[in-house]
């Protein structure tokens, strides 16, 4: 009986040690990872930057008969979208470039 108090005692031990073990490593590789989802606000506003630009370029292919006569540059307006988008393509402007694309087609 002796024995199979102590032998319970170390198997109760070992896997609290395994548990404690688990969850700190487990926090640690979470904290220390970049992940991509973490955007940082200076990501976000040069995205934002970006896409305001690309969105300027549009309006000017629109407005300036000059500018918009070469097609060069109507596929230049599709580029730019299409960086923005490819870049993260799940942030929340995803969906805006891909309209936009499709409007400059």
């Amino acid at each position: 009986m002796v024995y199979n108090l102590q032998h319970w005692k170390k198997r109760l031990i070992f896997l609290l040690l395994a548990c404690f073990f688990v969850i700190l490593c487990g926090s640690g590789f979470t904290v220390g990872q970049n992940n991509k989802n973490n955007k940082s606000s200076e990501d976000i506003s040069s995205a934002k930057l970006a896409y305001r630009k690309a969105k300027d370029f549009y309006y000017r292919l629109e407005r300036d008969e000059k500018f918009s006569s070469n097609r060069n540059n109507w596929l230049t307006g599709v580029r730019k979208f299409r960086r923005l988008y490819i870049l993260d393509s799940k942030s929340t402007l995803a969906p805006s470039c891909l309209y936009n694309m499709a409007r400059i087609h």
